[in-house]
């Protein structure tokens, strides 16, 4: 077996073992039950880092760049991706979650997009020989994210609703920054560049710990038929995967 297919075949057994774990305790008759909330939306959550990891395994196994020949601008493709990705946060938002079939179907758009947006991440810094700056961002992120985790189970009195549109506005006000400070300076780093990527970190640091309150308040309130993962675990991964960027961003200005 080539060394490289490994991580393929050992991210695909995790992918099978973790559907598998979903379809045996969030459904019951074909819809999400509200038994076990918390361990389901976190199933989705690591299922989404998984089939991602899983994506971009196997374009680095092909070496596929899937963006080499493209004629497109990159800031065109990126309007279109984040239009898409809109479009598919708000399909998770609006559509019934007893709409099991089409409601996955939009959680697979969303992952595919998000994975489409740091495949030329990935393949750059695979290329460049500092693959290992994902890995410790990651890593940096996960033990972060548990510890923030583990303070939202601990003391969830701690956290408070009114945080959510101090949150939204504060993420707001800092994208229409980022984006004035982009025009202005362009995309050589800078140390307003870093300040800015601390800011955001904190901001979803505080968006993690309110969804997951908010995670466990829906959990206690649950009736049979509101139950609804997909955008439960979509919001928590969100929090995650700005958090992983904004780390990972930081850790390639010092190199």
């Amino acid at each position: 077996m080539e060394k490289e297919l490994v991580p393929v075949l050992s991210i695909t057994a995790i992918a099978v073992i973790l559907i598998a774990a979903i379809l045996n305790s969030a459904f019951k008759n074909g819809k999400f039950t509200c038994n076990r909330y918390i361990l389901n939306t976190y199933l989705y959550v690591v299922l989404a880092i998984i089939f991602i990891s899983l994506i971009l395994s196997i374009l680095k196994y092909k070496n596929i760049f899937l963006f080499k020949s493209m004629s497109l601008n990159p800031y065109l493709f990126m309007f279109i991706l984040l239009i898409g990705l809109l479009g598919t946060v708000y399909g998770i938002v609006t559509v019934n979650p007893q709409k099991v079939l089409l409601k996955h179907t939009f959680w697979l758009l969303f992952v595919l997009l998000i994975t489409l947006s740091f495949h030329p991440i990935h393949y750059s810094y695979y290329k460049a020989g500092l693959g290992q700056l994902i890995t410790v961002s990651f890593l940096t992120t996960l033990i972060l994210v548990l510890t923030l985790t583990a303070i939202a189970f601990a003391r969830p009195d701690l956290i408070k609703f009114s945080w959510g549109p101090v949150l939204f506005f504060a993420l707001l006000a800092i994208i229409v920054l980022e984006v004035i400070v982009l025009l202005v300076k362009g995309y050589k780093p800078t140390g307003l560049h870093r300040a800015i990527s601390y800011i955001v970190i904190f901001i979803f640091m505080g968006y993690l710990l309110y969804d997951t309150k908010m995670m466990q308040v829906r959990a206690k309130q649950c009736i049979e038929g509101s139950a609804d993962y997909i955008r439960e675990s979509v919001n928590i991964f969100l929090d995650l995967w700005n958090i992983f960027l904004r780390i990972l961003s930081l850790n390639s200005t010092r190199n």
